[in-house]
């Protein structure tokens, strides 16, 4: 019998990071649409990274990538999470509800 390794269980913040970092924003890009302060951002980031062993970003969105959500209804979660903290920030409801739409059709392999 071969065991499967542990799933890591990550925060509903520690989620909501991966869209953003797919994005491409920077820490004061991501804080601003959470509502957070910068410093916060890079917190949520050491630990996520300390909780995936990872040293980057990019290794984190990696892994992502590879061990991102296994159904749309935990995509959608996921998305909808940054929806609701971009609109909840003051954020334009319409970009982000394109944006959404954007991150689930790459979740979907749709769009690259």
């Amino acid at each position: 019998m071969t065991d499967k390794p542990k799933p890591i269980k990550l925060s509903k913040r520690q989620k909501q990071l991966f869209p953003m970092l797919d994005q491409g924003l920077s820490n004061r890009d991501i804080a601003e649409k959470l509502d957070i302060s910068e410093h916060t951002v890079k917190v949520h980031f050491w630990r996520l990274f300390r909780r995936l062993g990872v040293n980057s970003r990019t290794q984190a969105l990696s892994w992502w990538r590879t061990n991102r959500p296994s159904s749309d209804v935990d995509a959608l979660v996921v998305g909808v999470g940054v929806f609701l903290a971009a609109s909840q920030s003051g954020g334009s409801a319409h970009l982000e509800l394109a944006a959404l739409q954007v991150a689930y059709a790459r979740y979907k392999g749709e769009v690259k």
